[in-house]
C-alpha cells in the first residue's frame, strides 16, 4: 500500500450559526508552516461551540490514478492530523471528512483527543465511499465545544494536515 505524505490545505472556510463563536481566519490560508488559516485563538465559549472550519485544496497530484496502468486507485484509508491547542474544557465536536461544503462518513470526534491527534488509519476511510475521482473534492470538517459552565478557555487551531492510503 502506498501513501501520501501528511498534506496541508490550500484553502478554509467557515460555516458559523447563530449561537456559535466565529474563527478569525487568515487572509492567506496556505501558510507553509501550519496551514492553519487562522489568526488568532478562540476565548470566552460560555458553553458555545465553534463555526465548523471546513479545510480545502489538499495537492493530491503525487497519487496516480491508476495502481498499475490500468487499475483505478483506490482509497483504502484516511488520516487527519490536527495540531491545536485547546484548554481542559475544549473537546472535538466534529471531526469530519466532507465533499464540496457537506459532511460525509462518519464523525471521529474524540473526548479524549489531545491537542495533537491523528484520527483515522491507515485501513479506515471515515465510513464514506471514496474514490479517486473524489479526492479533488476532499474536505476536512472541524468544530470544538466547551462544557456547561461559562469560561475563558481559549483554542486555536495550529495545522490540519491529511494522509491518502491508497492501492
Amino acid at each position: 500500500m502506498a501513501y501520501t505524505n501528511f498534506l496541508k490545505p490550500t484553502s478554509v472556510t467557515q460555516n458559523t450559526g447563530a449561537t456559535e463563536i466565529t474563527w478569525d481566519l487568515d487572509s492567506s490560508p496556505s501558510n507553509d508552516m501550519t496551514g492553519s488559516g487562522l489568526q488568532l485563538p478562540l476565548t470566552s465559549f460560555d458553553s458555545k461551540s465553534t463555526g465548523l472550519l471546513i479545510y480545502s485544496g489538499w495537492n493530491t497530484s503525487s497519487i496516480p490514478s491508476t495502481s498499475d496502468g490500468s487499475t483505478t486507485t483506490v482509497i483504502n484509508g484516511i488520516e487527519v492530523k490536527v495540531l491545536s491547542n485547546k484548554d481542559a474544557r475544549i473537546e472535538d465536536s466534529i471531526i469530519q471528512l466532507a465533499q464540496s461544503g457537506t459532511i460525509i462518513g462518519s464523525n471521529k470526534a474524540s473526548a479524549d483527543a489531545g491537542e495533537n491527534y491523528t484520527y483515522g488509519s491507515s485501513t479506515n476511510v471515515w465510513g464514506a465511499t471514496l474514490s479517486y475521482s473524489d479526492l479533488s473534492t476532499l474536505q476536512v470538517a472541524l468544530k470544538y465545544k466547551s462544557g456547561s459552565t461559562p469560561h475563558r478557555d481559549t483554542s486555536y487551531v495550529y495545522s490540519v494536515q491529511l494522509k491518502i492510503h491508497y492501492t
